[in-house]
Formats: C-alpha cells, structure tokens, sequence
C-alpha cells in the first residue's frame, strides 16, 4: 500500500464550506434536565372511509423526522435535532489571520475544515490559552422507593406505540345516484417509536461542525480546532463529563420491593386490516404503500443528508454516544503547545435496583428487578377474509435496527460519519497538521460506561432479576412480523444492519460505522508534515529541508468503554432466578392463515434479519475511510496510530484502547434454588431464533440472515480502506501503526495497546453445596427454521445462519488493508508499518494486543448442578 493511497484515505473526506457559525451553542443546564420527560403512550386508529380513503400520516413518539426539504442547505456549527435525549456539545476555535478582516486565500472563519486544507500564513500565536467545562446530568423516568413493608419503583407504559389502519372500502355515488365503490389506501405512512427517520431532501447537503439527530440518546461530544501560522507556548483543555440514566429505577424495603419497566403487550403495534373486498365485481384495490416502522430505530431514505458535510455526521437512537475530535492545523512551527481533551460519560438505561432489608428469618420477602416488553415490535398484514386486490408494498420494519435506503448519505463526507440504533460507541481523534513542531503535546482521554437493560435483585427470600419479551397473555418474539396478503419490498431488521441501493456510495470518512446492538472503541492519532510531498513523477518524495520535522512532541490518546447489556444479578437467601427471555427473536410468517391456493400471494424482494448486516445494491459503493465497519450485535476495538513526517527526533506516540463488552450474563445465587439463563422457548404463537414460515405464496428474492452477514449486488465494490469489517455477533480487536518518514529516524517510538473482553451469553449460578440445586444454561439461542409449505413455490432464497454470504460483484475490486466479514467469531488483529527513506536509530514500534473472548460458557455449583447450551427440536 503507498503513502499516497494512505493520504487519499485520510484526506478523503473534503473541505466543508459552512457559510457562517451560527451564534453562541446553548446548552442545557442540569437544573433545566433534570427530571424532565415528554416520553409516554401513542394510540392512533385510522378507519379509511373516515377520510375519503386516502392516508398521508406521520406518527412520531419521542422520535426525530424530517421530511421534504426540511434543513436542506442548512449550514451552522452544530446542526442538532433531538428527542428525548441529552446532548452535551462543545466547540472551541481558535484562528490565526495576517489580516482578520481580509481571510487569507488559503482559509478563512467560513472553512471549518482546516485538516484537508493550507493553515493560514499569518502572525504568531503566542501565549494563548483557553479552557472549557461541560458538566451535564439528564435523567428521564427515575424513580425511588424506600419502604417499611413494600416499596415500588416502576415505568408502565411509557414507551408504547400502537398504530391500527382499517382500510376499507367507501361508497359514493354516481351522477345518477348509484352507489359506487373505491378503493381505499394507506400512502406514506411513517411511525416512529424512539426513532430517528429521515426522507426526501432532508438535509441534502448540508453542513456543519456537528450535524446529529437523535432519539432516546445521550450524546457528548467535544471539538478543538486550531487553524494558524507559527503556534508558541499556546494551550487548550476541554473537559466534558456527562452522566445520562433512563428508566432507572430503585426500590428498597423491608418486606417486598419491585423495581421494572414494562410495556403491557408491545413497545410498537402496527396492524393494518386490509378490509373485507366482498363480492363485487369490479373490486376496487385496497393497499398500504411506502410505511415505515421504526422501534428504536434509525432510517434515512431518499436523498437524505446526500452530499453532506461535517467533522461528525451522526443519526442516533437508544444510543450512548461520546466523541472527542482534536484538529491542529499550522502552517509553521509548533514549538511548546499543548491541547489536552478528557471526555467522561456515563449512560445507563432501563436498569432496576431491588433490594429486601430483611431481618426476619422466619418472614417470607421477595425482591423483583427487571424489564418487560421493552423491545417488542409487531406488525401485522391481513385482510379479513381473502387476499385478492390487496397489497402491501415497500415497507420496512426497523426494530432496534439501522436502515439506508435510496441515496441516503451518498457522497456524504466527514471525519466520522456514523449511524447507530441501541449502541455504545466512543471515538477520539487527534489530527495534527503542521511545517515542523518543537516540544508540543495532544493528549486526549475518553471514558465511557455504558449499561442497557441490568437489573439487580438481592436480600430477599426469592430473588428475581429478568428481561423479557412476552406478549400479551403469551411468549412472543422481540420482532413478530405477519402477512396475509400481496407484499412487494418488505425488509424486517431486528437489532440489524442494512444498507440498500446507492445508501453511502461515494461516502468518504476516517471512520464510517454503522452500529445495531453494539459496543465500538475507535481511537485515531495522525499527524502530518506539510513538507512531505508525493511525487508526480512517481519516484522518491522530495528530501526535506535541513532541520524541519518533529522533536521532542507527544501524542497520547487513552480510551476506555465498558459496555454491558441484559446482565441480571440475583442474589435470594431461599431462591434466585436471573433470566433473559425471548430477547432475540424474530419470527416471519406469510400466508399462514390462507388455506386456499388458488389465493396464493405474492411475496417479492423479502429481507429478514436477526441480530445480521445486509448490504444491497450499490450499498457503499466506491467508498473511502480508514475504517469502515457494519456491525449488528457485536463489539469493535479499533485503534490507529498515522505518521507522516520528515524527520523524527525523540517524539513519541501513545494510544491504549481497552474495552469490556459484557451482553446477556447472569449471575444467580441462593440456598435451594439458583437459575442463570438465557432463552427463546416455544409458545403458541413463538418459535426460537429466526423462524420464516411460507405457505401459500409465491416467494421471490427471499434473504433470511441470522447472526449473519449478507453482502449482495455492488456493494462496496470498489470500496477502500485500511479496515473494512461487516461483523454479526462478533468481537473485533484492531491495531494499526504506520509510519512514512521522508528523512532520518532517531530515539523515537510508536506504542499502541489494545485490551478487549468479550463476554456473551455467559451464565454463574451457586446453590448450597449439599441440598441446593443450581442450573446455568442457554436455550434455543443460535436457532434458524425455514418452514417452506409444498404449496408454496420458492426462487431465489438465501438462508444464513451464523454465517458469511457474498453474492454478485460484492466487494469486487476492494482495497483495504484488513478486510474482514465475520459472523460469531472472535477476531485479534494487528499492523505495524516503518517505511523511512533515510537512517533509522534508537527508535522502536511496540503494538500489544490482547483479546479475551468468551461466549456461552456456564458455570454451575451445588449440590445438584448442570451447566449446559441446548438448541431443542421443535417437538
């Protein structure tokens, strides 16, 4: 790989020309978030004939959407749009003109992106400083409880959308007064639960610092830019310290304590009843076109946020986000400065305490903690008795998913361009552009804890800890999906990632992410001499002057992020029970209740996907970044330390990134009894895993992907990157140090350690030794049943399970340097790269990388135990 195409890599992403900052950031304070919550129930009921037949609606619960030209050509600093969520944004600029009321030609105040352009030529910066602290606290839905006998801390029904459409058809008359019948329809219909959806022209091109919409999330994010000639004795800190808690709840009694969040049947309910078409005969049509369905979701269709620009592009839901972006751009010397940045977030959501302080021996207590229906998406398609006339076409169905369709972010540029759906992720970047630097300092820290649905439950007799997903009356799946009539482009994702015709062709990012159900650490330091110049010729790049390059300058970045989700703690005198119920489960059902064939339906272009990445069409064509990742249930650690300088004389870069992804482990511990578990059991409307029932239908272009990776068509055909990854249910650990030095080498160093723990489905359970039985166990977790009825015919079916398929021209012609695609894998790897054209002395590159991956492993003690993983039958 040449030093040419690592700098197309990193400069890839373009200038962006923002027409003026926009004013002063307001930034809310704690006092004016604390306790505040517009969250709460959506019921909406549409009978057809009640208007005219027709339907042009938008539904939005605590959800971000923009439609037609909304915010197109927008240009400002931070371009923010938010729900129900707490964002903490920090900006600080400092430029350096000869003449301020005449920019240099080379920058000006309306370019904010002075790392892919000449720093100004003017005066010194000398002796300048500043400092800044963000301190932000948001909690939505806490509640606590302390009691005598009994105490309740609960969220019921705070998050549930429930969205019924009776279409039928309506009567009018002629000019003769004969009744006439017409059809009736559902067109463009857009229900968003916790969603972020952009369609149309929504943000095409746009531009800023920071261009975020978010729904249900917390996002801290922190920007140091310095633009300017010769830069001496000049100092920055940032500091920005953000702690979010959702649905947090506490509950402490001497007697009973109950601790939950719960929605009554589902968190979002879609059913269109597609009427009764009769007996006429002249039927007219009855149909439900373009509705999208997102639970906690994110989606962009159309041209949305096409051509945009920015440092940090990002569309979030139920996410924890913290980003720090260091930018040094000098056209001179860097001698004696120092920007420091340190970024701490905490986000925990969905987590219940419930603690029994019980004294009495002979008393009977129990403490229950847990979560109820908090992920449940439902859609069902149906006509009353017969199929005939009726259609349902392109809908999509997001749960806990990340969805782009059309020409959603082609073209977009950015230094981290990122959409994310029930995730935590932390980026740092330090970028360092300069002539020659003498005794100057960038050190940046991100911290970041983030917790999703963990309960506790302790002290009393019987301990129950618990998330589950369980329907009304019965056990259901996370997404249950049903169709009893024609259905034309139909893609269900639960807890997915897909990405569908021209969605980011042409993107270009250092890191371009795409996140559902996941943990990501990504750290970037790259620093680059102005002198360094390639060659047109193609030959060596020109000698450097005598005495430019970089001397005693450090760079040091430290990153840390624990991730944990569906951990449920127990801890009974008598009886404990930690469980995770139906958590990842997705069932699709066509024509199962049509007995007659000569109704037989049409199903075309039907994409299914569990806990899977689907990649379409010209889905990331032609692509460019240092990292381009999609990943769906799965934990990425990337770090990347990039030199390009002239000389390099005792300097030394530093980067340690540790992470600890910790998802569905339960610890349960008591005397008699103690469970620890994970399952998706049968029930009388559920099967485990992914579960694809066909019967009486045509079935057309049918993807169904479980704990999958699917790439089809163009996509990222031509693609380019240093790492590139599709990843299902995977742990990543990445490690990059490249060096190209035009001149000498000497007393210098390049250290980069790379910590990750992975632990999934990991269940500890401890019961008394002699009579106490302990069981710690997994259920039904990896299960994939296609049932295809003889009735039914079937053409172009791919069915992944814990699997890696690449159809067409996918990745043809791609370039990168780790190139993964991995589905339940654990995956370690490294680069260290010196390429130097002149003496090398005293100098070293160090790169530890250290993975610890561990996935359905129980640990049962007692005096009866059993451990175990089953994947049962069907009978």
């Amino acid at each position: 790989m040449s030093k040419k195409f690592l700098l197309s890599a990193i400069f890839s992403a373009g200038a962006l020309s923002a027409g003026a900052i926009a004013g002063d950031m307001q930034v809310l304070n704690e006092e004016e978030l604390e306790d505040v919550s517009a969250q709460g129930l959506q019921m909406i009921e549409n009978d057809t004939r009640d208007f005219g037949g027709a339907i042009n609606q938008n539904n939005n619960l605590d959800s971000v959407q923009m439609n037609d030209n909304a915010q197109q050509n927008a240009k400002a600093a931070d371009l923010i749009a938010a729900a129900t969520s707490a964002v903490n944004a920090a900006i600080n600029l400092m430029w350096s003109d000869s003449d301020p009321s005449e920019p240099d030609d080379a920058v000006s105040r309306d370019t904010v992106f002075p790392v892919v352009v000449e720093a100004p030529n003017g005066p010194q910066a000398f002796g300048q400083s500043y400092e800044q602290t963000n301190d932000q606290s948001a909690f939505n839905h806490k509640n606590r409880a302390n009691g005598s006998t009994l105490a309740i801390a609960a969220n019921a029904g705070k998050e549930s959308q429930y969205i019924y459409n009776n279409i039928q058809r309506y009567e009018t008359t002629d000019e003769d007064g004969n009744p006439v019948y017409e059809g009736s329809s559902v067109e463009n219909q857009d229900n968003n639960n916790n969603s972020v959806q952009l369609n149309d022209n929504a943000q095409q091109n746009a531009a800023g610092l920071m261009v975020e919409n978010s729904a249900q999330s917390a996002s801290n994010t922190g920007l140091n830019i310095f633009a300017s000639g010769d830069v001496s004795l000049t100092a920055g800190s940032q500091t920005n310290t953000q702690a979010a808690l959702n649905m947090d709840n506490r509950a402490e009694s001497n007697g009973n304590a109950f601790a939950g969040n719960g929605e009554l049947s589902a968190t979002q309910i879609v059913d269109n009843d597609l009427g009764d078409p009769g007996s006429l005969a002249n039927e007219p049509e009855i149909y439900v076109v373009n509705q999208d369905n997102n639970n906690n979701s994110v989606q962009l269709n159309d041209n949305a946020q096409q051509n945009a620009s920015g440092l940090t592009i990002s569309n979030n839901a139920n996410t924890a986000k913290n980003t720090g972006i260091n930018l040094h751009a000098s056209s001179g010397m860097i001698d004696g400065s120092a920007v420091s940045q340190t970024n701490e977030q905490t986000a925990q959501s969905h987590r219940n305490v419930a603690i029994v302080n019980d004294e009495d021996e002979e008393s009977s207590s129990t403490a229950s903690a847990g979560n109820f229906n908090k992920e449940t998406q439902s859609v069902e398609n149906e006509f009353s008795s017969t199929p005939e006339g009726g259609l349902v076409a392109d809908q999509n169905n997001n749960n806990n998913s990340v969805q782009l369709n059309d020409n959603a972010q082609a073209n977009a540029t950015g230094l981290e361009v990122r959409n994310s759906a029930l995730s935590a992720y932390n980026t740092g970047m330090n970028i360092m552009e300069f002539d020659s630097s003498n005794a100057a300092s960038l050190n940046q820290s991100n911290d970041q804890f983030a917790g999703n649905m963990n309960n506790l439950a302790t002290g009393a007799d019987t301990s129950e800890a618990m998330n589950a997903e369980d329907g009304l009356f019965y056990g259901g799946p996370t997404q249950s999906v049903r169709n009893n009539t024609n259905v034309e482009n139909q893609n269900n994702n639960n807890n997915s990632v897909q990405l569908n015709d021209n969605a980011q062709q042409n993107a270009a990012a250092l890191a371009m992410v795409n996140n559902a159900n996941s943990a990501q650490n990504t750290g970037m330091n790259i620093m680059v001499d102005l002198i360094v110049e390639e060659p047109e010729d193609g030959g060596d790049s020109t000698p450097p002057p005598e005495g430019k390059g970089i001397t005693d300058t450090t760079v040091s970045q430290d990153n840390t992020q624990t991730a944990v989700n569906h951990k449920n703690r127990a801890y009974g005198n008598d009886y404990a029970y930690a469980h995770n119920k139906n958590k990842q489960t997705q069932n699709v059902r066509n024509a199962e209740e049509i007995d007659d064939q000569a109704a037989q339906i049409t199903i075309a272009g039907q994409n299914n996907n569990n806990n899977a990445v689907q990649l379409n069409g010209n889905a990331q064509q032609n692509a460019s970044g240092l990292e381009i990742t999609n990943m769906a249930v799965s934990a990425a650690n990337t770090g990347l330390n990039i030199g390009v300088f002239n000389n390099i004389n005792t300097s030394n870069v530093a980067q340690s990134n540790t992470q600890t992804a910790s998802n569905f482990e339960n610890v349960a511990s008591a005397a008699f009894e103690a469970e620890a578990g994970n399952a998706e059991p049968f029930s009388e409307v559920s099967m485990p895993g992914q579960y694809i029932h066909n019967v009486h239908a045509d079935i057309e272009g049918q993807n169904n992907n479980n704990n999958s990776v699917q790439l089809n068509d163009n996509a990222q055909q031509n693609a380019e990157g240093l790492s590139i990854a599709n990843i299902a249910k995977v742990a990543l650990n990445s490690g990059f140090n490249i060096m190209w030095i035009a001149g000498d080498t000497a007393d210098s160093s390049i250290t980069q350690t790379n910590t990750q723990t992975a632990g999934n489905h990991n269940n500890y359970a401890s019961a008394d030794a002699e009579e106490g039985v302990a069981l710690a166990w997994n259920f039904n977790k990896q299960r994939q049943y296609i049932a295809n009825c003889y009735c039914a015919n079937i053409t172009d079916q791919d069915n992944n399970q814990n699997s890696v398929q690449l159809n067409d021209n996918a990745q043809q012609n791609l370039r990168g340097w780790h190139v993964l695609n991995g589905a339940t894998s654990a995956v370690n790897m490294g680069t260290n790269i010196i390429a130097t054209q002149g003496m090398v002395s005293g100098s070293t590159i160090q790169q530890i990388n250290t993975q610890t991956a561990t996935n359905f492993s129980n640990t049962a003690t007692g005096g009866a135990a059993i451990s175990t993983n089953t994947e049962l039958g069907l009978f």
